[in-house]
Formats: C-alpha cells, structure tokens, sequence
C-alpha cells in the first residue's frame, strides 16, 4: 500500500509540475517552453497514476 500512495504522491508532483509549466506560458503569453516539453509531465502523470490505480485495484 505504502507504493501505491508513493505512486500516486509522484504523478500528482508531475501534474503539479505540468500544471506550473502551463501556467507561465499563459502568463508570460511568450513561448517560453516548446508544447511538447510541457506535455511531458501530463504524459507521465497519465502512466504513472494509472499504473498505481492498476496496483490498487489488484490489491482490493
């Protein structure tokens, strides 16, 4: 269980991050970071937080 809340702790640090990085190309209304680089904390939200639902799903 405690991996599970690890892996959810990160995805959510990677959201956190992505969600940052979008924020100061809306703010700043200049390309600061190519798109791409921005998609790449989302992209690993996505996985890592589905691999944790996957293990706390076969946990239960």
């Amino acid at each position: 269980m405690k991996l599970i809340r690890l892996l959810f702790l990160i995805s959510f640090i990677f959201y956190f991050i992505g969600q940052l990085l979008w924020t100061i190309v809306i703010i700043i209304d200049k390309p600061v970071f190519e798109e791409w680089l921005i998609n790449i904390p989302f992209g690993l939200f996505s996985i890592i937080a589905l691999i944790a639902s996957v293990k706390l799903y076969q946990h239960k």
